[in-house]
């Protein structure tokens, strides 16, 4: 069990929620949230992403992952076009920061 605010991640049940209401999550949208949350504080390329959550190397485009992130921000942050959890390091990647 994680808890971030009013988010909580149970990874051995795969529920995720926020105020008390279970949030409907995709299948890759969760498997990004738990790579995110087993990963906490590191800095993860989009790159780095795409191969480890999507298992592409190369072929997809790192666009993807920036889809994905904004579909958790929209659903897990207070304030979206504000993150505060999951921080986009501009060039770099991004950085779950709990």
């Amino acid at each position: 069990m994680f808890e971030l605010g009013n988010v909580r991640v149970d990874l051995g049940r795969a529920e995720v929620w926020r105020s008390g209401r279970l949030i409907e999550l995709s299948a890759k949208e969760y498997q990004l949230l738990r790579h995110f949350v087993t990963r906490r504080g590191m800095l993860l390329s989009r790159q780095a992403l795409l191969e480890d959550v999507w298992g592409q190397r190369g072929s997809t485009s790192t666009r993807t992952v920036d889809v994905h992130v904004a579909a958790l921000r929209r659903q897990l942050e207070a304030h979206p076009h504000q993150p505060c959890y999951f921080v986009t390091l501009h060039g770099l990647g991004y950085k779950f920061m709990a």
